[in-house]
């Protein structure tokens, strides 16, 4: 059972996560944070030390919140071939979820933070290649054993996956139109089987 101090800090996280998420590092006020958790400033200091360390972390809690389902998901099957299926089938869905969270955090923590938060770019850098890794030892695990063929590089072929992944994401967000999403999302299905498979 989590003590008053941890239920104060989730629940820190649970509201400036949306918040740092849809106005930015820069226009994300400690006060907007505090009218919004129903809390007093020093009851969030209590709890991180700066707007630094707030935004870091809730940017690291909105990623728990729409990415880990999918490595539970991914890592609840055992063919690659299944892997790369269940990728594709959970990004067909992410268009809701980013309206749910104000827009997908990658792309908008990733884009506010370039100019003015090295650190908190540093650690969606992070997120981003820890991503393109999943997919890359989806395709090694996929060559070792003979599902996929071992003419294509691995981490080149997950970086231009996460690529156009990523790409339609931002296409369906600007063009409120989760159809960018799903086109791309049945184009790789067909691009795995003609390139990947054996």
């Amino acid at each position: 059972m989590l003590s008053k101090a941890e239920r104060t800090r989730n629940l820190i996280l649970e509201k400036s996560a949306p918040i740092f998420n849809q106005l930015g590092y820069g226009d994300t006020s400690l006060s907007t944070i505090c009218e919004s958790a129903g809390l007093t400033k020093g009851a969030v200091y209590s709890n991180f030390k700066d707007k630094n360390e707030l935004a870091l972390e809730a940017f690291n809690f909105i990623v728990r919140q729409s990415i880990f389902p999918l490595s539970d998901q991914i890592n609840s099957v055992r063919s690659p071939k299944v892997k790369l299926t269940v990728l594709f089938d959970y990004y067909r869905k992410y268009y809701k979820r980013t309206v749910e969270l104000g827009g997908c955090p990658i792309l908008n923590v990733g884009m506010d933070t370039t100019h003015q938060n090295s650190e908190l770019r540093k650690r969606v850098t992070q997120v981003i290649n820890k991503l393109i890794l999943g997919v890359e030892n989806i395709i090694i695990q996929g060559q070792t054993e003979g599902e996929f063929t071992v003419t294509v590089t691995a981490n080149r072929y997950a970086k231009r996956i996460y690529s156009m992944i990523e790409g339609s994401i931002f296409t369906a967000i600007i063009q409120k139109d989760e159809a960018h999403i799903i086109e791309m999302m049945n184009y790789l299905d067909t691009m795995v089987q003609s390139e990947l498979h054996q």
